[in-house]
Protein backbone atom coordinates (compact mmCIF):
# COMPACT_ATOMS: atom_id res chain seq x y z
CA UNK A 1 0.00 0.00 0.00
CA UNK A 2 1.50 3.69 -1.00
CA UNK A 3 1.67 6.58 1.66
CA UNK A 4 -1.65 8.07 0.45
CA UNK A 5 -3.35 4.69 1.30
CA UNK A 6 -1.66 4.20 4.73
CA UNK A 7 -2.72 7.96 5.28
CA UNK A 8 -6.04 7.35 4.14
CA UNK A 9 -6.40 4.32 6.28
CA UNK A 10 -5.38 5.70 9.42
CA UNK A 11 -8.06 9.04 9.28
CA UNK A 12 -10.66 6.02 8.97
CA UNK A 13 -9.42 4.13 11.99
CA UNK A 14 -9.17 7.42 14.10
CA UNK A 15 -12.72 7.99 13.20
CA UNK A 16 -13.37 4.62 14.17
CA UNK A 17 -11.89 5.02 17.46
CA UNK A 18 -13.71 8.52 18.30
CA UNK A 19 -16.92 6.88 16.87
CA UNK A 20 -16.48 3.83 19.32
CA UNK A 21 -15.77 6.20 22.49
CA UNK A 22 -18.76 8.51 21.74
CA UNK A 23 -20.64 5.52 21.03
CA UNK A 24 -19.68 4.15 24.68
CA UNK A 25 -19.93 7.11 26.37
CA UNK A 26 -23.59 7.97 25.61
CA UNK A 27 -24.07 4.23 26.42
CA UNK A 28 -22.83 4.39 29.79
CA UNK A 29 -24.68 8.12 30.47
CA UNK A 30 -27.53 7.28 28.84
CA UNK A 31 -31.06 4.68 29.34
CA UNK A 32 -31.13 3.81 25.59
CA UNK A 33 -33.74 1.83 24.45
CA UNK A 34 -33.10 -1.91 24.04
CA UNK A 35 -33.83 -1.80 19.96
CA UNK A 36 -30.62 0.86 19.99
CA UNK A 37 -28.54 -1.36 22.02
CA UNK A 38 -29.46 -4.56 20.10
CA UNK A 39 -28.82 -2.72 16.62
CA UNK A 40 -25.25 -1.18 18.09
CA UNK A 41 -24.06 -4.76 19.15
CA UNK A 42 -25.08 -6.43 15.80
CA UNK A 43 -23.03 -3.26 14.06
CA UNK A 44 -20.32 -3.63 16.67
CA UNK A 45 -19.99 -7.22 16.30
CA UNK A 46 -20.26 -7.14 12.53
CA UNK A 47 -17.24 -4.41 12.34
CA UNK A 48 -15.19 -6.96 14.76
CA UNK A 49 -16.06 -9.75 13.22
CA UNK A 50 -14.91 -8.44 9.57
CA UNK A 51 -11.52 -7.06 10.90
CA UNK A 52 -10.64 -9.76 12.69
CA UNK A 53 -10.83 -11.79 9.45
CA UNK A 54 -8.74 -9.52 7.50
CA UNK A 55 -6.06 -9.08 10.36
CA UNK A 56 -5.85 -13.35 10.62
CA UNK A 57 -4.78 -13.55 6.53
CA UNK A 58 -2.36 -10.51 7.55
CA UNK A 59 -0.80 -12.29 10.43
CA UNK A 60 1.51 -15.32 10.53
CA UNK A 61 -1.19 -18.19 11.61
CA UNK A 62 -0.75 -20.04 15.04
CA UNK A 63 -2.29 -23.11 15.21
CA UNK A 64 -2.83 -26.63 15.78
CA UNK A 65 -2.44 -29.49 13.25
CA UNK A 66 -5.65 -31.52 12.66
CA UNK A 67 -6.30 -35.20 11.92
CA UNK A 68 -5.51 -34.40 8.14
CA UNK A 69 -2.38 -32.63 8.91
CA UNK A 70 -4.22 -28.83 8.15
CA UNK A 71 -4.52 -26.65 10.72
CA UNK A 72 -7.63 -26.25 12.26
CA UNK A 73 -9.44 -22.91 11.93
CA UNK A 74 -9.72 -21.01 15.06
CA UNK A 75 -12.58 -19.50 16.10
CA UNK A 76 -12.64 -15.66 14.99
CA UNK A 77 -16.52 -14.26 15.84
CA UNK A 78 -15.67 -13.75 19.58
CA UNK A 79 -19.43 -11.85 20.71
CA UNK A 80 -19.12 -9.47 23.31
CA UNK A 81 -19.35 -10.84 26.78
CA UNK A 82 -22.94 -9.50 28.38
CA UNK A 83 -21.25 -11.78 31.40
CA UNK A 84 -18.33 -9.56 31.82
CA UNK A 85 -17.33 -5.82 32.28
CA UNK A 86 -16.01 -3.70 29.31
CA UNK A 87 -14.75 -0.21 30.50
CA UNK A 88 -13.61 2.29 28.45
CA UNK A 89 -10.09 1.96 29.80
CA UNK A 90 -9.84 -1.61 29.61
CA UNK A 91 -11.25 -2.50 25.69
CA UNK A 92 -7.76 -3.59 24.80
CA UNK A 93 -6.95 -6.45 27.15
CA UNK A 94 -6.77 -10.38 26.13
CA UNK A 95 -9.61 -12.49 26.31
CA UNK A 96 -7.79 -14.79 28.32
CA UNK A 97 -6.64 -12.25 30.75
CA UNK A 98 -9.85 -11.66 31.34
CA UNK A 99 -11.48 -14.80 32.05
CA UNK A 100 -8.43 -15.82 34.89
CA UNK A 101 -9.89 -12.56 36.65
CA UNK A 102 -13.96 -13.57 35.93
CA UNK A 103 -15.71 -12.83 39.06
CA UNK A 104 -16.94 -15.76 41.14
CA UNK A 105 -20.51 -15.20 42.84
CA UNK A 106 -22.43 -17.44 44.96
CA UNK A 107 -26.08 -16.91 43.43
CA UNK A 108 -29.30 -18.51 44.92
CA UNK A 109 -29.96 -21.67 43.49
CA UNK A 110 -32.88 -22.06 40.63
CA UNK A 111 -35.35 -24.78 41.49
CA UNK A 112 -34.66 -27.02 38.52
CA UNK A 113 -36.69 -29.81 40.13
CA UNK A 114 -39.73 -27.74 38.62
CA UNK A 115 -38.27 -29.08 34.88
CA UNK A 116 -39.54 -32.33 33.29
CA UNK A 117 -37.37 -34.46 30.31
CA UNK A 118 -39.24 -32.86 27.27
CA UNK A 119 -41.11 -30.02 28.55
CA UNK A 120 -41.68 -27.18 26.23
CA UNK A 121 -42.10 -23.36 26.81
CA UNK A 122 -41.16 -19.92 25.61
CA UNK A 123 -38.23 -17.92 27.41
CA UNK A 124 -36.42 -14.74 26.83
CA UNK A 125 -32.80 -14.67 26.78
CA UNK A 126 -31.14 -11.91 29.02
CA UNK A 127 -27.45 -12.70 28.75
CA UNK A 128 -25.07 -15.01 26.90
CA UNK A 129 -21.94 -16.17 29.05
CA UNK A 130 -19.89 -15.97 25.65
CA UNK A 131 -16.69 -15.16 27.80
CA UNK A 132 -16.71 -19.07 29.60
CA UNK A 133 -18.65 -20.89 27.04
CA UNK A 134 -20.32 -20.91 23.51
CA UNK A 135 -23.40 -22.34 24.97
CA UNK A 136 -24.77 -21.00 28.15
CA UNK A 137 -26.78 -18.52 28.53
CA UNK A 138 -29.49 -17.24 30.87
CA UNK A 139 -33.11 -16.82 30.02
CA UNK A 140 -36.84 -16.02 32.05
CA UNK A 141 -38.92 -18.96 31.91
CA UNK A 142 -42.46 -17.07 30.64
CA UNK A 143 -44.58 -19.96 30.82
CA UNK A 144 -44.04 -20.54 34.56
CA UNK A 145 -46.84 -20.35 37.07
CA UNK A 146 -46.47 -18.08 40.24
CA UNK A 147 -45.17 -14.77 40.77
CA UNK A 148 -43.95 -12.94 37.88
CA UNK A 149 -40.67 -10.60 37.53
CA UNK A 150 -43.08 -7.53 36.33
CA UNK A 151 -44.86 -8.28 39.28
CA UNK A 152 -41.57 -8.27 41.33
CA UNK A 153 -39.89 -5.44 39.69
CA UNK A 154 -43.00 -3.40 40.22
CA UNK A 155 -42.59 -3.68 43.80
CA UNK A 156 -38.88 -3.13 44.13
CA UNK A 157 -39.55 0.39 42.94
CA UNK A 158 -40.88 1.37 46.15
CA UNK A 159 -37.83 0.77 47.91
CA UNK A 160 -36.55 3.82 50.08
CA UNK A 161 -34.12 2.02 52.79
CA UNK A 162 -30.61 3.05 51.39
CA UNK A 163 -27.52 1.13 51.89
CA UNK A 164 -24.29 3.38 51.76
CA UNK A 165 -21.73 0.43 51.06
CA UNK A 166 -22.35 -3.07 49.12
CA UNK A 167 -23.41 -5.60 51.75
CA UNK A 168 -19.35 -7.76 52.66
CA UNK A 169 -21.15 -11.18 52.72
CA UNK A 170 -21.25 -12.52 49.02
CA UNK A 171 -24.44 -14.29 49.84
CA UNK A 172 -26.63 -11.15 50.87
CA UNK A 173 -29.25 -9.96 48.29
CA UNK A 174 -29.56 -6.37 47.71
CA UNK A 175 -31.35 -3.51 45.42
CA UNK A 176 -29.48 -1.90 42.64
CA UNK A 177 -30.69 0.66 40.55
CA UNK A 178 -29.49 -0.04 37.01
CA UNK A 179 -30.30 1.76 33.94
CA UNK A 180 -33.20 3.44 36.12
CA UNK A 181 -34.44 -0.06 37.27
CA UNK A 182 -33.83 -0.88 40.89
CA UNK A 183 -33.16 -4.82 40.78
CA UNK A 184 -32.02 -8.09 42.55
CA UNK A 185 -28.41 -8.26 42.98
CA UNK A 186 -25.53 -9.79 44.79
CA UNK A 187 -21.79 -9.18 44.95
CA UNK A 188 -18.53 -11.28 43.79
CA UNK A 189 -16.72 -13.32 46.07
CA UNK A 190 -13.31 -11.37 47.09
CA UNK A 191 -10.08 -13.08 48.80
CA UNK A 192 -7.99 -9.97 49.37
CA UNK A 193 -8.09 -6.41 49.52
CA UNK A 194 -7.77 -4.51 46.42
CA UNK A 195 -9.57 -7.00 44.20
CA UNK A 196 -12.21 -5.51 41.56
CA UNK A 197 -16.43 -5.91 42.99
CA UNK A 198 -18.59 -6.87 40.46
CA UNK A 199 -22.35 -7.09 41.31
CA UNK A 200 -24.67 -9.96 39.46
CA UNK A 201 -28.40 -9.26 38.67
CA UNK A 202 -30.42 -12.46 39.65
CA UNK A 203 -32.65 -11.84 37.68
CA UNK A 204 -31.26 -11.05 34.66
CA UNK A 205 -28.28 -13.16 34.75
CA UNK A 206 -25.44 -10.31 33.95
CA UNK A 207 -22.71 -8.90 35.56
CA UNK A 208 -21.41 -5.55 35.54
CA UNK A 209 -18.97 -3.67 37.52
CA UNK A 210 -19.65 -1.86 40.82
CA UNK A 211 -19.68 1.82 40.21
CA UNK A 212 -19.47 4.16 42.92
CA UNK A 213 -22.55 6.41 42.04
CA UNK A 214 -25.02 3.41 42.01
CA UNK A 215 -28.00 3.64 43.93
CA UNK A 216 -28.08 0.59 46.77
CA UNK A 217 -31.25 -0.65 48.83
CA UNK A 218 -31.97 -2.86 51.48
CA UNK A 219 -34.44 -5.70 50.06
CA UNK A 220 -37.29 -7.14 52.33
CA UNK A 221 -36.40 -10.57 53.73
CA UNK A 222 -39.55 -12.15 51.29
CA UNK A 223 -37.86 -10.64 48.42
CA UNK A 224 -34.15 -11.67 49.09
CA UNK A 225 -35.45 -15.30 49.52
CA UNK A 226 -36.84 -15.07 46.29
CA UNK A 227 -35.12 -17.45 44.22
CA UNK A 228 -33.90 -15.87 40.38
CA UNK A 229 -35.82 -15.44 37.74
CA UNK A 230 -33.02 -15.97 35.27
CA UNK A 231 -31.84 -19.58 34.76
CA UNK A 232 -28.99 -20.67 33.81
CA UNK A 233 -28.86 -23.18 30.49
CA UNK A 234 -27.03 -24.61 28.26
CA UNK A 235 -27.63 -24.84 24.64
CA UNK A 236 -27.81 -27.80 23.33
CA UNK A 237 -29.20 -26.93 19.85
CA UNK A 238 -31.28 -24.54 17.49
CA UNK A 239 -33.58 -24.42 14.70
CA UNK A 240 -32.55 -21.40 12.43
CA UNK A 241 -31.83 -21.78 9.27
CA UNK A 242 -30.00 -18.57 9.01
CA UNK A 243 -27.21 -20.19 10.98
CA UNK A 244 -24.65 -23.53 10.39
CA UNK A 245 -25.83 -25.96 12.74
CA UNK A 246 -22.53 -25.55 15.47
CA UNK A 247 -22.19 -21.76 15.16
CA UNK A 248 -24.02 -21.89 18.61
CA UNK A 249 -22.30 -18.39 19.80
CA UNK A 250 -23.50 -16.59 16.64
CA UNK A 251 -27.21 -17.56 17.22
CA UNK A 252 -26.85 -16.64 20.76
CA UNK A 253 -25.30 -13.52 20.07
CA UNK A 254 -27.92 -12.57 17.37
CA UNK A 255 -31.21 -14.38 19.80
CA UNK A 256 -30.16 -11.55 22.62
CA UNK A 257 -32.89 -9.66 24.26
CA UNK A 258 -35.40 -11.87 22.15
CA UNK A 259 -38.01 -14.56 23.22
CA UNK A 260 -38.14 -18.11 21.64
CA UNK A 261 -39.57 -21.97 21.97
CA UNK A 262 -37.48 -24.18 24.80
CA UNK A 263 -37.37 -27.75 25.21
CA UNK A 264 -35.86 -29.23 27.83
CA UNK A 265 -33.08 -32.22 26.63
CA UNK A 266 -31.52 -32.67 29.97
CA UNK A 267 -32.10 -31.18 33.72
CA UNK A 268 -28.38 -31.07 34.96
CA UNK A 269 -27.54 -29.81 38.57
CA UNK A 270 -27.38 -26.09 37.81
CA UNK A 271 -28.73 -26.24 34.32
CA UNK A 272 -30.71 -26.98 32.04
CA UNK A 273 -29.95 -28.32 28.81
CA UNK A 274 -32.29 -26.88 26.16
CA UNK A 275 -32.86 -27.27 22.49
CA UNK A 276 -34.50 -23.61 21.31
CA UNK A 277 -36.29 -22.96 17.63
CA UNK A 278 -38.79 -20.08 16.89
CA UNK A 279 -41.84 -19.15 18.47
CA UNK A 280 -44.95 -21.36 17.53
CA UNK A 281 -42.21 -24.09 16.66
CA UNK A 282 -44.12 -27.54 18.05
CA UNK A 283 -40.92 -30.29 16.97
CA UNK A 284 -40.60 -32.85 19.54
CA UNK A 285 -36.96 -33.09 20.10
CA UNK A 286 -37.12 -35.99 22.80
CA UNK A 287 -38.91 -38.49 22.03
CA UNK A 288 -39.47 -40.18 25.56
CA UNK A 289 -42.18 -39.22 27.77
CA UNK A 290 -42.03 -37.20 30.74
CA UNK A 291 -41.96 -39.41 33.95
CA UNK A 292 -45.08 -38.45 36.03
CA UNK A 293 -44.19 -36.64 39.23
CA UNK A 294 -44.69 -37.95 42.48
CA UNK A 295 -46.79 -35.85 44.87
CA UNK A 296 -44.96 -32.95 46.88
CA UNK A 297 -45.60 -30.99 49.92
CA UNK A 298 -43.08 -28.21 49.41
CA UNK A 299 -44.95 -25.28 49.88
CA UNK A 300 -43.71 -22.84 46.68
CA UNK A 301 -45.14 -20.35 44.55
CA UNK A 302 -46.32 -23.14 42.01
CA UNK A 303 -48.95 -24.72 45.45
CA UNK A 304 -50.32 -20.98 46.45
CA UNK A 305 -53.52 -20.07 45.41
CA UNK A 306 -54.21 -16.42 44.12
CA UNK A 307 -55.15 -15.16 47.48
CA UNK A 308 -52.10 -16.07 48.99
CA UNK A 309 -49.83 -15.28 46.67
CA UNK A 310 -51.44 -11.45 46.83
CA UNK A 311 -50.93 -11.99 50.85
CA UNK A 312 -47.28 -12.47 50.48
CA UNK A 313 -46.87 -9.39 47.76
CA UNK A 314 -48.23 -7.03 50.21
CA UNK A 315 -45.33 -8.27 53.05
CA UNK A 316 -43.26 -5.04 51.94
CA UNK A 317 -45.81 -2.96 53.22
CA UNK A 318 -45.34 -4.29 57.34
CA UNK A 319 -42.26 -3.96 59.04
CA UNK A 320 -40.46 -4.86 61.77
CA UNK A 321 -38.89 -1.34 62.71
CA UNK A 322 -41.22 0.05 65.09
CA UNK A 323 -40.09 4.13 63.75
CA UNK A 324 -41.06 3.32 60.32
CA UNK A 325 -44.61 1.77 61.50
CA UNK A 326 -45.13 5.24 63.81
CA UNK A 327 -43.09 7.50 62.20
CA UNK A 328 -43.62 6.42 59.11
CA UNK A 329 -39.69 6.70 58.29
CA UNK A 330 -36.46 6.07 59.78
CA UNK A 331 -35.02 8.80 61.69
CA UNK A 332 -31.44 9.87 61.06
CA UNK A 333 -30.40 11.39 64.36
CA UNK A 334 -27.54 8.61 65.21
CA UNK A 335 -26.55 8.52 61.79
CA UNK A 336 -26.47 12.68 61.66
CA UNK A 337 -25.37 13.67 65.32
CA UNK A 338 -21.65 13.37 66.85
CA UNK A 339 -22.37 10.54 69.93
CA UNK A 340 -19.58 12.73 71.52
CA UNK A 341 -20.84 16.37 71.45
CA UNK A 342 -20.31 17.80 75.14
CA UNK A 343 -22.46 20.86 75.45
CA UNK A 344 -20.05 22.74 78.19
CA UNK A 345 -17.83 23.32 74.79
CA UNK A 346 -20.50 23.51 72.27
CA UNK A 347 -18.48 20.75 70.25
CA UNK A 348 -16.48 17.08 70.58
CA UNK A 349 -12.95 16.32 71.19
CA UNK A 350 -12.29 15.93 67.35
CA UNK A 351 -12.98 20.05 67.33
CA UNK A 352 -13.43 20.88 63.73
CA UNK A 353 -12.12 17.62 62.53
CA UNK A 354 -15.62 16.11 63.21
CA UNK A 355 -18.21 16.87 60.43
CA UNK A 356 -21.45 15.35 62.52
CA UNK A 357 -24.05 17.85 63.58
CA UNK A 358 -23.13 19.43 67.26
CA UNK A 359 -25.88 19.33 69.04
CA UNK A 360 -27.84 17.71 71.69
CA UNK A 361 -30.33 15.03 71.54
CA UNK A 362 -33.80 15.39 72.83
CA UNK A 363 -34.20 13.98 76.48
CA UNK A 364 -37.88 12.82 76.09
CA UNK A 365 -36.59 10.73 73.06
CA UNK A 366 -38.15 12.65 69.97
CA UNK A 367 -36.25 13.05 66.55
CA UNK A 368 -35.01 16.07 65.56
CA UNK A 369 -35.68 14.99 61.97
CA UNK A 370 -37.68 17.75 60.36
CA UNK A 371 -40.20 16.68 57.44
CA UNK A 372 -40.70 20.21 55.91
CA UNK A 373 -44.11 20.24 53.54
CA UNK A 374 -44.30 22.48 50.75
CA UNK A 375 -46.58 25.31 50.33
CA UNK A 376 -45.19 28.16 48.51
CA UNK A 377 -42.87 28.20 45.02
CA UNK A 378 -39.87 30.73 43.88
CA UNK A 379 -41.63 31.58 40.64
CA UNK A 380 -44.51 33.60 41.04
CA UNK A 381 -46.71 35.15 38.28
CA UNK A 382 -46.45 38.86 37.40
CA UNK A 383 -49.39 41.00 38.49
CA UNK A 384 -50.62 43.27 35.23
CA UNK A 385 -51.06 46.80 35.68
CA UNK A 386 -54.39 48.42 36.84
CA UNK A 387 -56.18 49.62 34.17
CA UNK A 388 -54.59 47.40 31.68
CA UNK A 389 -56.22 45.00 29.18
CA UNK A 390 -55.28 41.73 28.38
CA UNK A 391 -56.76 38.19 26.75
CA UNK A 392 -57.74 35.71 29.20
CA UNK A 393 -58.84 31.60 28.63
CA UNK A 394 -61.32 30.66 31.12
CA UNK A 395 -60.42 27.15 32.14
CA UNK A 396 -62.90 26.73 34.85
CA UNK A 397 -65.86 28.29 36.05
CA UNK A 398 -67.02 28.68 39.95
CA UNK A 399 -70.01 30.47 39.73
CA UNK A 400 -71.67 33.09 38.00
CA UNK A 401 -69.01 36.07 38.75
CA UNK A 402 -66.09 33.45 39.39
CA UNK A 403 -63.80 31.62 36.93
CA UNK A 404 -60.43 30.91 36.85
CA UNK A 405 -58.18 31.23 33.39
CA UNK A 406 -54.75 31.18 31.49
CA UNK A 407 -53.12 34.13 30.14
CA UNK A 408 -53.30 33.72 26.65
CA UNK A 409 -49.64 34.07 25.85
CA UNK A 410 -47.81 31.72 23.86
CA UNK A 411 -44.77 31.11 25.75
CA UNK A 412 -46.99 30.74 29.30
CA UNK A 413 -48.69 27.93 26.78
CA UNK A 414 -45.77 26.10 25.63
CA UNK A 415 -44.21 26.04 29.47
CA UNK A 416 -46.96 24.51 30.91
CA UNK A 417 -47.29 22.02 27.81
CA UNK A 418 -43.79 21.15 28.37
CA UNK A 419 -44.01 20.92 32.10
CA UNK A 420 -46.70 18.79 31.34
CA UNK A 421 -45.16 16.72 29.40
CA UNK A 422 -42.14 16.01 31.86
CA UNK A 423 -44.59 15.55 34.90
CA UNK A 424 -45.90 12.22 33.42
CA UNK A 425 -42.60 11.34 31.71
CA UNK A 426 -41.29 8.05 33.38
CA UNK A 427 -37.92 9.30 33.76
CA UNK A 428 -40.00 11.75 36.60
CA UNK A 429 -42.45 9.91 37.95
CA UNK A 430 -40.24 7.03 39.29
CA UNK A 431 -38.59 9.35 41.70
CA UNK A 432 -41.97 10.58 42.56
CA UNK A 433 -42.03 9.77 46.70
CA UNK A 434 -45.79 8.47 47.84
CA UNK A 435 -47.14 10.69 50.55
CA UNK A 436 -46.79 8.78 53.76
CA UNK A 437 -48.43 11.08 56.72
CA UNK A 438 -51.81 13.04 56.49
CA UNK A 439 -51.68 15.65 54.13
CA UNK A 440 -51.37 19.79 55.52
CA UNK A 441 -53.67 22.85 54.64
CA UNK A 442 -52.25 24.39 51.81
CA UNK A 443 -49.65 21.36 51.05
CA UNK A 444 -48.17 21.45 47.56
CA UNK A 445 -48.52 17.66 46.10
CA UNK A 446 -48.48 16.09 42.78
CA UNK A 447 -52.48 14.57 42.39
CA UNK A 448 -53.58 12.74 39.52
CA UNK A 449 -56.20 13.77 37.74
CA UNK A 450 -59.02 10.77 37.40
CA UNK A 451 -60.38 11.47 34.05
CA UNK A 452 -57.26 11.08 31.89
CA UNK A 453 -55.06 9.21 34.54
CA UNK A 454 -52.11 12.06 34.39
CA UNK A 455 -50.41 14.04 37.25
CA UNK A 456 -50.98 17.82 37.74
CA UNK A 457 -49.93 20.16 40.49
CA UNK A 458 -52.01 20.71 43.10
CA UNK A 459 -52.55 22.26 46.50
CA UNK A 460 -54.39 20.57 49.32
CA UNK A 461 -57.68 22.40 50.15
CA UNK A 462 -59.45 19.82 52.88
CA UNK A 463 -58.77 16.50 54.83
CA UNK A 464 -61.45 14.41 55.58
CA UNK A 465 -59.64 11.32 55.64
CA UNK A 466 -57.10 9.41 54.19
CA UNK A 467 -60.06 8.12 51.56
CA UNK A 468 -61.39 11.89 51.27
CA UNK A 469 -58.64 14.39 50.40
CA UNK A 470 -60.25 17.48 48.66
CA UNK A 471 -57.63 19.41 46.37
CA UNK A 472 -57.16 22.29 44.08
CA UNK A 473 -55.25 22.12 40.72
CA UNK A 474 -53.21 25.09 40.54
CA UNK A 475 -52.81 25.12 37.02
CA UNK A 476 -56.43 24.56 35.89
CA UNK A 477 -58.14 26.10 39.18
CA UNK A 478 -60.87 23.01 39.33
CA UNK A 479 -61.09 20.45 42.50
CA UNK A 480 -61.57 16.77 43.06
CA UNK A 481 -61.57 14.40 45.79
CA UNK A 482 -59.06 11.44 46.31
CA UNK A 483 -57.36 8.97 48.08
CA UNK A 484 -54.05 9.26 49.58
CA UNK A 485 -52.32 6.92 47.37
CA UNK A 486 -53.30 9.10 44.30
CA UNK A 487 -51.52 11.84 45.98
CA UNK A 488 -47.00 12.29 45.95
CA UNK A 489 -44.59 14.92 47.33
CA UNK A 490 -43.58 17.40 45.63
CA UNK A 491 -40.90 18.00 43.55
CA UNK A 492 -38.58 20.75 43.56
CA UNK A 493 -37.82 20.73 40.31
CA UNK A 494 -41.14 21.86 38.63
CA UNK A 495 -40.94 25.39 41.09
CA UNK A 496 -39.53 27.11 37.92
CA UNK A 497 -43.73 27.75 36.66
CA UNK A 498 -45.90 30.10 38.06
CA UNK A 499 -49.30 28.78 39.28
CA UNK A 500 -51.22 29.47 35.93
CA UNK A 501 -54.81 29.62 37.12
CA UNK A 502 -55.31 33.05 37.11
CA UNK A 503 -58.21 33.63 39.68
CA UNK A 504 -60.80 36.06 39.04
CA UNK A 505 -64.13 37.77 39.66
CA UNK A 506 -65.86 39.54 37.42
CA UNK A 507 -66.60 43.32 39.43
CA UNK A 508 -69.64 44.79 37.72
CA UNK A 509 -72.36 41.74 39.03
CA UNK A 510 -73.19 39.11 41.62
CA UNK A 511 -75.55 36.19 41.72
CA UNK A 512 -79.06 36.57 42.48
CA UNK A 513 -78.80 33.65 45.18
CA UNK A 514 -76.99 31.46 46.26
CA UNK A 515 -77.58 28.45 43.74
CA UNK A 516 -78.64 29.64 41.02
CA UNK A 517 -76.81 26.33 38.15
CA UNK A 518 -79.09 28.12 35.05
CA UNK A 519 -76.78 31.20 35.51
CA UNK A 520 -73.69 29.60 36.33
CA UNK A 521 -74.08 27.27 33.26
CA UNK A 522 -75.26 29.85 31.21
CA UNK A 523 -71.88 31.74 31.97
CA UNK A 524 -69.67 28.69 31.20
CA UNK A 525 -71.14 28.43 27.72
CA UNK A 526 -69.97 32.04 27.05
CA UNK A 527 -66.41 32.26 28.18
CA UNK A 528 -65.16 28.39 29.11
CA UNK A 529 -62.24 27.51 26.92
CA UNK A 530 -62.88 31.09 24.72
CA UNK A 531 -60.61 33.97 24.34
CA UNK A 532 -62.86 37.15 26.33
CA UNK A 533 -60.83 40.43 26.66
CA UNK A 534 -60.23 41.87 30.21
CA UNK A 535 -60.11 45.04 32.01
CA UNK A 536 -58.32 45.05 35.05
CA UNK A 537 -59.94 47.04 37.84
CA UNK A 538 -57.96 45.40 40.51
CA UNK A 539 -54.87 43.53 40.44
CA UNK A 540 -55.20 41.90 44.31
CA UNK A 541 -56.18 38.46 44.26
CA UNK A 542 -58.73 37.58 43.35
CA UNK A 543 -58.51 40.18 40.44
CA UNK A 544 -61.64 42.44 40.08
CA UNK A 545 -61.91 42.61 36.00
CA UNK A 546 -64.73 43.36 33.66
CA UNK A 547 -65.14 40.83 30.69
CA UNK A 548 -65.76 41.33 27.04
CA UNK A 549 -66.87 38.71 24.50
CA UNK A 550 -65.71 38.59 20.92
CA UNK A 551 -68.15 41.27 19.57
CA UNK A 552 -66.84 43.60 22.87
CA UNK A 553 -70.31 43.27 24.57
CA UNK A 554 -69.77 43.37 28.79
CA UNK A 555 -70.51 40.05 29.31
CA UNK A 556 -71.50 41.10 33.14
CA UNK A 557 -73.92 43.00 31.30
CA UNK A 558 -75.50 40.97 29.05
CA UNK A 559 -75.95 38.54 32.73
CA UNK A 560 -77.80 41.91 33.94
CA UNK A 561 -80.04 42.36 31.19
CA UNK A 562 -81.18 38.36 31.00
CA UNK A 563 -81.86 38.70 34.36
CA UNK A 564 -79.10 35.69 35.36
CA UNK A 565 -77.28 38.12 37.85
CA UNK A 566 -77.41 41.40 40.14
CA UNK A 567 -75.72 44.49 39.34
CA UNK A 568 -72.69 45.47 41.92
CA UNK A 569 -70.82 47.85 42.48
CA UNK A 570 -67.19 47.05 41.29
CA UNK A 571 -65.01 46.40 44.49
CA UNK A 572 -61.80 48.49 43.56
CA UNK A 573 -59.30 49.43 46.72
CA UNK A 574 -56.95 52.15 46.40
CA UNK A 575 -53.94 50.79 47.44
CA UNK A 576 -52.14 54.21 47.67
CA UNK A 577 -54.84 55.78 49.89
CA UNK A 578 -55.27 55.61 53.94
CA UNK A 579 -56.59 52.05 55.57
CA UNK A 580 -59.93 52.78 57.43
CA UNK A 581 -59.72 52.41 61.06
Amino acid sequence: MDSSGKIFLNDLIARAEALLAAMSTELNKSNLPLPVIVRMINSVHQIVATWEAILADIRPTVGRNGADGEEEEEDRNPLLDATLPTANDSRQEGVGEMEKSSPVFEAPEVPLERYDLGQTGTGHITCVCSSTSDDEFYMIDQTVKGLQLAEVLKTLQNLDERLDVVPESATAVFGVRFEGTIMRAIRNKVDGEGEPCFIQLLDTGEIVPLDTSMELYEVPPFYARLAPFAVPCRLEGFEDSAFKAGDKRAFLGASLYETKWFQVVQVGRSRLIVWLGPLGDTMQIVQKEAAVPEPSYKISMDTLSPDQVEELNEEPLNTTNVMKAVLGYVPQDDRRICPFYDPAIEGCFKGSGCRLEHVAKLEDGWTRDKVPHKIKIRAEMEQPRVGSEMVLIPTFVVNVNEFYAHICLQKLSDSLIDMQSKLNDPEYTRDFKLLNHEPHFCELVFAKYAVDGRWYRAEVVEFFSLDRICVFYVDYGNRDTLKIDQLRYWDDRFDYLPFQAVHCRVANIKPLKQNHPEATDQFRRAVLDRGVKIHVLDNQTPWEVLIYDEDGEDIGEIMVMTKLAARRQPLVMDHAGAIPA
